[in-house]
Parts: structure tokens; C-alpha cells; sequence
């Protein structure tokens, strides 16, 4: 099992549903170590993989100028959820959820969290998933959890 939820199914059904041909691979640098798998799902699905070498810097960073210039019909964007509510390529957004246990983790840190009633919870979209079991945990040792507003996008 990958560290990482990247929804393979999800990909084979959107290169069907866009009959994408060339299919342009875009992820931040921590999760380019699994470019080339990816790139094997698309191709065994009958598209052409192109995978971005430049740097990732978030969901406003879509690389649309290198998929039209290489004639791509299909983005398919990891790590970043969608803020973009409109692309000139179709672009599916891959959050890649962490497939971790925080438990272990959690319960370690809390005696260097002991001077602190109050805790605020961030995450990055990988880890999203698993805000809920850290905050049941701090609250359960007696911490005051903040966790803000994680709405979404309309």
C-alpha cells in the first residue's frame, strides 16, 4: 500500500469520461517519487503520461500554459484541493490523503504539550482526514482544541 491515497480508479474514470489522450501529471516535489507509477496506470489506461518537472507551489499553480502548449487533455493535479473554479484544461484534483495512523504520534507529543491548555490544529490537505482523531485525543488528555474553519470551496 502507497503512503498516499491517489485514487487510481478516480484517474481511469476521468481519462474515460474526457477521452484524454495526453494526460499531464502535476504534483508538489514530496510526492514526485511516485510520478512514474502513476504514469504507468495512465499509460496501461491508454493515454500518454507527461509529468511535470517544474515545482508545485499550490492549487493556483496549474500548470494550463504547459498543458496547451503540449496539446493535453487532461490535468491531473496532486496533493492540492480545488480553489480554481474554472480551468481552460480539465483538471482533476487529487488531494492524496496519507494512509497513516496518527495515534502513536499524537500520544507521544503530549508531554511536550504539557505547559499548554489551549491547542490550534493546522493541517495540509493530506492529513485532513485524520484531524478529527487528534483532536479526540488532546481532548481527552485535557487540551481545549481550536481547529478553524475548514469549509468548502462553493
Amino acid at each position: 500500500m502507497s503512503a498516499f491515497d491517489f485514487e487510481e480508479q478516480r484517474i481511469k474514470q476521468e481519462i474515460t469520461r474526457f477521452d484524454a489522450k495526453r494526460v499531464l501529471l502535476q504534483m508538489p516535489q514530496g510526492l514526485k517519487p511516485q510520478a512514474t507509477r502513476i504514469a504507468k496506470i495512465v499509460e496501461d489506461y491508454g493515454a500518454v503520461p507527461i509529468i511535470s518537472s517544474d515545482p508545485c507551489y499550490g492549487a493556483c499553480d496549474i500548470a494550463e500554459t504547459d498543458a496547451a502548449s503540449l496539446g493535453v487533455d487532461l490535468i491531473v493535479h496532486f496533493g492540492h484541493a480545488r480553489i480554481i473554479k474554472e480551468e481552460k484544461t480539465p483538471t482533476l484534483y487529487v488531494e492524496a490523503y496519507a494512509n497513516i495512523q496518527i495515534e502513536t504520534a499524537v500520544t507521544q507529543a503530549l508531554p511536550l504539550l504539557a505547559a499548554y491548555r489551549n491547542i490550534g490544529l493546522a493541517t495540509s490537505i493530506q492529513h485532513i482526514k485524520t484531524i478529527d482523531i487528534a483532536k479526540q485525543i488532546l481532548t481527552e488528555a485535557g487540551k481545549v482544541v481550536f481547529i478553524g474553519n475548514m469549509g468548502q470551496m462553493d
